[in-house]
């Protein structure tokens, strides 16, 4: 493991928040967690992908394929 590894191991969550409320304040910290929580999410839009970009990244493909009945006229 890397160094950064074995410190991660090490820390324990309270002492990190008690690190960033000693840090930057308590009311800067609640209203960053407020803010984490409460904000939107934002969404991917795959609208535009083409049905094999769509298979390459696990999606459903847009509209079903034609079939034969469709192919000839």
């Amino acid at each position: 493991m890397t160094t950064l590894e074995d410190r991660a191991v090490q820390l324990r969550p309270h002492i990190l928040i008690e690190e960033l409320i000693t840090r930057h304040g308590i009311w800067h910290v609640l209203r960053a967690l407020v803010k984490a929580m409460t904000a939107r999410r934002k969404r991917t839009r795959v609208t535009g992908l083409s049905n094999y970009i769509r298979r390459d990244v696990g999606l459903a493909p847009d509209h079903p394929p034609p079939t034969l009945r469709h192919l000839h006229y």
